[in-house]
């Protein structure tokens, strides 16, 4: 008899949450920023049927499970101008991830391969810190920051298993990496000419590291206090050129995202083969276009991935959705 399935269970993912947000100035030079946001997350599931695997098993089912969560998250920074053009920059702000349907639920095949999700997933927490200089003399616009953060119980989606068969799929699962911590920098650029045409560049570079021995121990078998953290390409950037009308409502703007390959592969997992999809790099372009209506609305729509390429963000676990068409209502009042 015919069956439905699902990777997935049925139930209830909410989450609620409010922030607040404030400037000050101090005197003529100085800005002070601060903000704050509280979240409440309820998740229910409800009993189901799991999806089958790459190969016949015997029926599996999901059991009903709840989680509620509280999380409460801030930032705080400073502004300095020393000249009109001219900002220097500092902030410091916490952030909290509270594991998402998939990553506590999945379990089933998936685009990489079988996916496994992981009940027992604790919330992702971080600590980020910014330094940044900014310049802007008429129509030319400079920036550069460097920033730091620390995470406690990362979660990022490991191979577990080798595949069952050559050209079969592999097994990954959740799981929280006790401690971890990125750094970097980025500069932006921006320039305005011929009085209709707008072009940007970003380009930022970041390296990634596990910092906590117990947590080498248990995902690579090895005792060390460092070792890399998979998925964090170490330079990475966007470009675009946006023309606009002369009376400036209307815009298009066609983009690309990249991102390098990276040589800091992670340690070998015993028994899995070793990773070679960290080396990989990636081009994608985008096209978007927008239009602002009388009334102060503003639509803005577009494909991004244009050639329905297959890539991996950064700090990624699963590949990114292909070709995509989105769009967006803006209405200001």
């Amino acid at each position: 008899p015919d069956s439905t399935t699902a990777s997935i269970p049925d139930g209830s993912f909410a989450s609620y949450a409010g922030f607040a947000q404030s400037e000050w100035y101090l005197g003529r030079r100085w800005t002070v920023n601060a903000g704050a946001r509280f979240t409440r997350y309820r998740y229910r599931t409800q009993y189901g049927l799991k999806a089958q695997g790459s190969f016949p098993a015997p029926d599996t089912y999901f059991q009903p499970l709840s989680t509620d969560d509280d999380a409460l998250s801030g930032s705080l920074g400073v502004v300095f101008a020393p000249l009109s053009d001219l900002h220097l920059t500092a902030s410091v702000a916490n952030g909290y991830r509270q594991p998402n349907a998939q990553d506590l639920f999945f379990d089933g095949p998936a685009s990489v391969g079988t996916v496994l999700g992981n009940p027992a997933l604790k919330p992702e927490k971080s600590v980020s810190y910014d330094l940044g200089v900014r310049w802007g003399p008429g129509d030319l616009g400079l920036a550069g920051n460097l920033f730091y953060s620390t995470f406690d119980d990362l979660i990022d989606a490991i191979q577990v298993a080798p595949p069952p068969a050559p050209g079969a799929p592999a097994t990954y699962q959740y799981v929280n990496i006790a401690r971890a911590r990125t750094m970097g920098g980025e500069l932006e650029g921006e320039v305005r000419f011929l009085r209709r045409y707008q072009a940007r560049l970003a380009l930022a570079g970041t390296i990634g590291d596990i910092t906590n021995a117990d947590a080498i121990l248990s995902l690579y078998g090895v005792v060390q206090e460092k070792a890399p953290l998979p998925n964090v390409p170490p330079f990475k950037g966007t470009a675009s050129l946006r023309w606009r009308d002369a009376s400036g409502r209307f815009w298009v703007e066609p983009s690309a995202r990249w991102s390098w390959r990276t040589n800091r592969l992670p340690l070998p997992t015993p028994g899995v083969p070793f990773f070679t999809s960290f080396k990989k790099e990636w081009f994608v372009g985008d096209l978007m276009a927008g239009v602002r209506l009388p009334r102060g609305q503003k639509v803005v729509a577009g494909v991004r991935n244009l050639a329905d390429r297959v890539y991996r963000q950064a700090v990624g676990s699963l590949d990114e959705p292909g070709r995509s068409f989105v769009g967006s209502l803006t209405v200001e009042f």
